[in-house]
């Protein structure tokens, strides 16, 4: 079983999407076929799709988006779009065309990639000159997850974590590597931010034994940490690239 399988439901409903902003750089980089003269350009492998947050972002940028995603319960709330294909894939085996594309892009994923294949794959289905952005919702310098609190080991809350991310990316990109960084608040009611804790791969599913307790920690730390019945998460949409 997928780490993810059957939370594809709290994963659709409460994962926040990704700073516009962050979408602006993406398309100043790479032009969607859409929104420039002549319809040229702008096929994206959407890698690790999930249930398409990223995906239904870049569709509504005008690219012609491939949403690759293993997981079945994930491709089924993927959302039925005319510029969205849907394929069964891995990251180190697409089973999309060699140059077939002018981006790869994975959003919250990467780290369950095996990252020398996944290079290598993305080398074989990009077309010569095309780009790969890993893109990542964390939380900003000086601020940590919200699930740091939990008293829950598999949540223990990792400060190095992001920094080794950066140096994990520095080694993906050969040292030839942008990153930059985009303010993206998320605002959760109750239900929503149960559902985003419940969303993660290390959370219990229910009718697990400990799903009661992680619950009962969930709308403790709401209580303590929301104003007027929403709870704010900072966080940042990051996005690293061959430079």
């Amino acid at each position: 079983m997928n780490e993810f399988t059957g939370k594809a439901t709290v994963y659709d409903k409460a994962r926040p999407g990704y700073a516009p902003a962050a979408l602006d750089y993406i398309a100043g980089l790479v032009k969607a076929p859409f929104a420039c003269e002549g319809g040229t350009g702008g096929a994206v492998a959407d890698i690790g799709a999930g249930t398409g947050k990223l995906s239904a972002m870049l569709c509504a940028r005008g690219y012609s988006v491939i949403a690759v995603e293993p997981d079945a319960d994930m491709r089924s709330k993927l959302p039925i779009l005319p510029n969205l294909r849907v394929i069964e894939g891995i990251a180190e085996a697409t089973g999309l065309p060699g140059q077939s594309v002018d981006a790869v892009t994975c959003a919250q994923a990467f780290h369950w990639f095996d990252g020398e294949r996944f290079k290598q794959e993305c080398v074989r289905i990009l077309k010569p000159g095309g780009r790969i952005f890993v893109i990542y919702n964390i939380p900003p310098a000086g601020h940590t997850e919200a699930n740091a609190e939990l008293e829950w080991q598999p949540h223990k809350y990792d400060p190095e974590r992001w920094k080794r991310n950066d140096e994990a990316m520095l080694a993906f990109f050969g040292g030839a590597m942008r990153r930059e960084a985009f303010d993206n608040p998320v605002y959760y009611d109750r239900e929503h931010h149960e559902a985003y804790m419940l969303s993660h791969s290390t959370s219990p599913r229910p009718g697990d034994g400990e799903c009661e307790r992680f619950i009962a920690s969930i709308a403790e730390i709401f209580e303590r940490c929301n104003l007027n019945g929403k709870m704010l998460l900072p966080m940042e949409t990051v996005v690293y690239t061959n430079a």
